[in-house]
This record gives structure tokens, C-alpha cells and sequence, in this order.
């Protein structure tokens, strides 16, 4: 089954036997109260049948404030489920860069294999990852997104997944150009120096440069 196929028989998933503690319970609901009330009653990080902790089942569900809510109260980041899949797998497969963002500044690892063999920056399946699927009707990656923001940690992760720095959009816009029209100039000189292609035009025609 693919990955994607694998992720949408987990999510939502609440079927009686699966094991789940309260905190995973939150976790789906998106309940960061609910969390912190049970914090002084168990572990954070208690696996269910599947060993996914709350961080993975709130992660699969994108319910970004029990993640931060679940590493604020020292969750493990890296714990693996039964599949070896950390969170941070499933922040890939739902292309939410809110979640992978959140994982970064945890310092979660972008190099655990699961049990394909796959991590979530593995390079060899560069042309299959969600990351490089448009994101938005515009057809922007999530390089492309990244770079618009001021997140360097994940950006930093983002050009180890994106060996293509001119990637384009429906506009025949690269990431560069986003960032310069935003006069995002860290990510500007970012890309740069990782030699993206400043001569790039858009549909208009439009180098990065004439679009600052």
C-alpha cells in the first residue's frame, strides 16, 4: 500500500481495541486542555497497540496545537510505530508544513528509515514525495512556501529535500522569485549562494530581481 494509503486508514481511526490512552484521545480532537489536564496522571508519551504515541496520532490528524502542546510537556519526538514511522513521517505524507515546522524546531530527526526504508528526506524518492505536489491553486511547492516564511530551520530541511532550486510554479515562478518579491533577503541570500537560477523568468518574463 502506498504511503498515502497507509495514512488514511490511521487517521481518524477509534476503533475500541486499538489501545488508545487519553492522551491520544486528545491528540485526535485537537484538545491541548484535555492534554494537560491528563499530564499529571500518566506518560506523554504512552503508545497505544500500534506504538503510536499522541505526537504520531495528532500529527496524522494535523492538530497542530496538541503537537506543540505534547512537546511543550517533553514528549519523545522520535518514537517509532509499528511501521517504524516517526511523527515526523506523517508530517511529510500530509504536506503540512505547519507540522513539519513545529517538528524542526523540535529537533526532530529527518533521517530515521521506517520499515520501507523510507526517511522523510530520502532523496531517492524525491519524485514521488508529497513535498513536491503543488500545495495551493498558484502550484507552489513547499519549497516555494517555505521560502516565503522566516523559518530557517526548516528551510534548511527543505534544501536537503529539494535538490531543484528552480522549481516552478503555474506562474513559471521559482522560489526565488517569491522571495524576492516579499524582500524575504535571508532567503534571498540563501538562495543564492546555494546558486539558484537568478536569470529565471516567470510567465511575465519577470527575473527575480524585477520582481522586488
Amino acid at each position: 500500500m502506498c504511503d498515502r494509503g497507509k495514512l488514511n486508514n490511521k487517521r481518524g481511526s477509534t476503533e475500541p481495541l486499538n489501545g488508545d490512552s487519553a492522551f491520544q484521545k486528545f491528540a485526535r480532537s485537537n484538545s491541548a486542555s484535555g492534554i494537560e489536564n491528563a499530564a499529571p496522571t500518566g506518560r506523554v508519551d504512552v503508545t497505544n497497540n500500534r506504538k503510536e504515541t499522541a505526537l504520531i496520532v495528532a500529527t496524522q490528524n494535523n492538530t497542530c496545537r496538541a503537537m506543540a502542546t505534547l512537546i511543550r510537556l517533553g514528549v519523545e519526538i522520535n518514537l517509532q510505530d509499528v511501521q517504524s514511522n516517526t511523527a515526523l513521517h506523517y508530517a511529510v505524507w500530509t504536506m503540512s508544513e505547519k507540522a513539519v515546522e513545529i517538528l524542526s524546531a523540535a529537533a526532530a530527526d529527518f533521517n530515521i528509515p521506517n520499515s520501507d526504508g523510507h526517511d522523510p528526506s530520502t532523496r531517492t524518492r524525491l519524485n514521488k514525495t508529497p513535498l513536491h505536489i503543488a500545495l495551493d491553486k498558484a502550484g507552489n511547492s513547499m519549497l516555494h512556501i517555505t521560502c516565503t516564511g522566516k523559518s530557517a530551520n526548516i528551510l534548511r530541511h527543505m534544501f536537503e529535500i529539494f535538490l531543484d532550486l528552480n522549481i516552478r510554479n503555474l506562474s513559471e515562478e521559482t522560489p526565488l522569485h517569491l522571495a524576492c518579491a516579499l524582500n524575504n533577503t535571508a532567503v534571498v541570500s540563501e538562495l543564492c549562494a546555494r546558486r539558484a537560477d537568478i536569470t529565471a523568468q516567470d510567465s511575465r518574463k519577470r527575473t527575480p530581481l524585477m520582481t522586488a
